[in-house]
């Protein structure tokens, strides 16, 4: 159940939902500065670079709400999402073994990533150039 504050972003073409994401801020007191992000792209528009927009608007979300570390979470076999979240300046902070199961109903293990925003946003300037933001908003 959310305590907090969830942001929300879609993605449509042609009226479906091809992307979702979200920044869930995980509350008030001695978490207040932190926020997960959850984002799944329907696999037709993966490897098209709509993932990293959308996480970059969640970014930009998390800055806005004053937000200093992001984490995500996400199973053992994701390594493409591993892969990416990694080269967006994410570490493996914990792996939970066994923690929760996939859709074919087997164990897998749970891994949590964090970051610093302001290693985020380096991150990204560097891969966007400014003509790009216009185009996403």
């Amino acid at each position: 159940m959310a305590t907090g504050n969830v942001k929300r972003l879609v993605a449509v073409i042609r009226d479906q939902i091809v992307a979702d994401g979200a920044l869930e801020i995980l509350g008030k007191g001695w978490k207040d500065h932190i926020a997960e992000l959850r984002l799944i792209v329907s696999h037709q528009f993966q490897n098209k670079g709509l993932g990293t927009l959308m996480a970059r608007e969640l970014y930009r979300l998390a800055a806005h709400e004053k937000i200093e570390e992001v984490v995500v979470k996400m199973m053992r076999p994701q390594e493409k999402a591993n892969f990416i979240f990694k080269k967006l300046g994410f570490m493996e902070e914990s792996a939970l073994p066994d923690y929760v199961r996939d859709i074919s109903g087997n164990k897998q293990d749970l891994i949590l990533m964090r970051c610093d925003l302001a290693a985020l946003w380096r991150e990204m300037e560097d891969r966007f150039a400014e003509s790009d933001w216009g185009r996403t908003r």
